[in-house]
């Protein structure tokens, strides 16, 4: 018991600093939101997300899951005492995903086109879209060097370098076109987000770099092996809910235009403050979990989800009160456009209450090895999402793409918790 208690300790702060982190990278987010909107409108906060979520999702494919592997491994090597292995592994892996998302980039940068000349022509904030296309690579990077950093216990490091870091660059820099008065062109907001994202990416391989020096004996990267199937695997179900969720948004803005697309995901990204308490305790919480499962603690494991899900519902509940009584308060403060949102906030705010109560159950189940449950159950839960948004927008608009998200929340959730009370540890691999 005292370890367990000693494990929640070691969670509990890094909890608050991931949270606390992600919160600031919030504020920046928000502010740089906001800008845009007093800038340009509605229209351009449409773009500069269709743009940014595309990328993320691009970016999610080119790591394959390589990230999530390094967590999951790290504590098996530790105990080994083998970190040469794992530096061969980290460094074989960015090598293969440099080569993955550049592919991805062009890909972005051909669809890009496609996608704003077939749904968007003549709209001058196409280039929005396009200009993201670097994002993909970078992204993919920094995602990858983070996990190694937070797998080593450098939670402050990776965390800062996580969302707050270009984003308040990106917002800055906008900051001073509204402060002057001057009129922002459509790759202001792609070149300012890529600026900061840049910096970030040199400071986190510099750090990763540092980290693994004094790894000595390692094996070379040729002989390193890259498990992309498994890495897959684990991260089929975020790329495919990222999936969704870019399909919706480019459905809502070809059906209703990038209006009130920029509307609908201006109500999401305020939502993405219960999506912050709920990532960022599963990414605190990912290590401590793969601890518990490699020593075969089934009641830590359990123990932690509980825990943590309470701890973010318990943080969540101001948040979800000012959302569902005072959207308009929220909304209001990005223009009087942005008002027509107000039901879509409130729906968007109670499913993702639901979602920070269950606590990180999907990341729990690929802690486990359970990623192909996380997988089947994501692949229904997508699919609902983008189908009931898809026959709802066309009559009800933005409402109807928050009616899907909130039906595939519910679903994923219970199903992922009940997988992971059914889950045993495997006693014959722990003796091994």
């Amino acid at each position: 018991m005292n370890g367990l208690y000693q494990m929640m300790g070691r969670i509990g702060i890094d909890l608050a600093i991931g949270l606390g982190l992600r919160g600031l990278g919030a504020i920046s987010g928000f502010a740089l939101l906001w800008l845009i909107a007093q800038t340009s409108g509605s229209e351009a906060v449409g773009a500069y997300q269709m743009g940014l979520t595309t990328a993320t999702v691009l970016a999610l494919m080119a790591l394959a899951g390589q990230d999530i592997l390094v967590i999951r491994q790290a504590p098996h090597v530790v105990r080994t005492g083998s970190l040469a292995d794992l530096s061969a592994h980290y460094f074989a892996g960015r090598k293969w995903i440099a080569r993955s998302a550049a592919a991805a980039a062009l890909i972005m940068a051909a669809a890009a086109i496609a996608i704003a000349t077939f749904f968007f022509p003549d709209n001058r904030w196409n280039l929005t879209i396009v200009g993201f296309f670097p994002a993909v690579i970078l992204l993919a990077l920094l995602r990858h060097s983070n996990a190694l950093l937070r797998s080593q216990g450098s939670i402050l490091i990776s965390q800062s370098l996580e969302g707050v870091f270009y984003t308040t660059i990106a917002a800055g820099i906008i900051a001073i076109f509204w402060l002057n008065g001057w009129e922002l062109f459509p790759l202001a907001l792609p070149i300012s987000y890529l600026t900061g994202l840049v910096i970030a990416v040199g400071i986190s391989l510099l750090f990763s770099q540092c980290l693994t020096r004094s790894w000595q004996g390692a094996a070379t990267q040729d002989g390193a092996r890259i498990d992309v199937a498994t890495g897959l695997r684990v991260t089929g179900a975020p790329i495919l809910m990222m999936g969704g969720e870019w399909l919706t948004l480019v459905a809502l803005g070809a059906l209703a235009g990038l209006s009130e697309a920029g509307v609908y995901r201006t109500a999401f990204m305020i939502c993405m403050l219960f999506q912050l308490i709920n990532a960022s305790f599963a990414t605190m919480a990912g290590p401590h979990l793969s601890r518990a499962n490699a020593a075969g603690d089934r009641t830590a494991v359990m123990d932690i989800t509980w825990k943590v899900g309470l701890i973010g519902f318990a943080l969540a509940v101001p948040l979800a009160l000012v959302c569902v009584l005072l959207p308009d308060l929220l909304l209001g403060l990005f223009g009087k456009n942005f008002l027509e949102g107000a039901l879509t906030l409130q729906v968007l705010a109670s499913a993702q209450t639901v979602n920070v109560i269950f606590g990180p159950v999907g990341t729990a189940l690929i802690m486990v090895g359970r990623e192909r449950q996380v997988l089947a159950i994501e692949v229904v839960a997508s699919f609902l999402a983008v189908i009931l948004a898809s026959l709802l927008i066309p009559y009800i608009g933005m409402l109807g793409a928050a009616i899907g998200f909130a039906t595939a929340t519910i679903l994923r959730n219970t199903a992922s918790r009940i997988a992971l009370n059914a889950w045993r540890p495997d006693t014959a691999s722990l003796r091994a």
